[in-house]
């Protein structure tokens, strides 16, 4: 079992704080300054190009806000966009992972940005709004491109700020065999 699936089994970890850096190193100085891997544990670092996303998790949602106040600070210079998202929607960090299994509805919405921060509270927020994340792809190149699609049975009108937005209405076979696989 890997770290991401333990700490996704092990539901005590409902709270992350997302970074979208502006190098690898930065987010290495981070994990050194904040991360005690008992309350703060790491589910993700990576490069994107010449950027860096940092995700931490904890169950302490004050541990995230201290951090976040903290690292505006001493890492001001380095951070491109950062978000606190409490109480983390079960689905999101499985969609996150690829690993949910969802069957499509009547029409898809794509929302692309360019933070992994933001995608990760937008997502969060439409899962507790009761849509379907169908898919979290991150394309990791500089600058990076974060892809959310959702699925529903009636066009929404929701807009988020900093992200394109597609609705593909009525889906056919041919795009439905894209993401269901049987």
């Amino acid at each position: 079992m890997t770290l991401s699936e333990k700490l996704l089994s092990n539901n005590q970890f409902k709270h992350l704080l997302a970074f979208d850096l502006a190098s690898y190193g930065a987010a290495l100085g981070i994990i050194n300054q904040y991360v005690d891997d008992s309350l703060v544990k790491v589910f993700e670092i990576s490069p994107c190009g010449s950027s860096a996303t940092l995700i931490l998790l904890s169950s302490d949602v004050v541990s995230l806000q201290i951090i976040k106040s903290q690292s505006e600070s001493i890492f001001k210079s380095q951070i491109l966009a950062i978000s606190l998202v409490e109480n983390v929607h079960e689905d999101l960090l499985l969609a996150y992972l690829s690993q949910n299994k969802t069957v499509l509805k009547n029409h898809l919405v794509v929302l692309e940005g360019s933070y992994v921060s933001s995608a990760l509270e937008v997502a969060n927020s439409l899962l507790k709004a009761n849509e379907t994340l169908v898919d979290f792809r991150i394309i990791r190149t500089f600058p990076k491109n974060v892809v959310l699609t959702f699925t529903n049975n009636k066009i929404q009108s929701f807009e988020y700020k900093d992200f394109k937005k597609t609705i593909i209405e009525n889906i056919q076979p041919v795009l439905k065999s894209y993401y269901e696989i049987n």
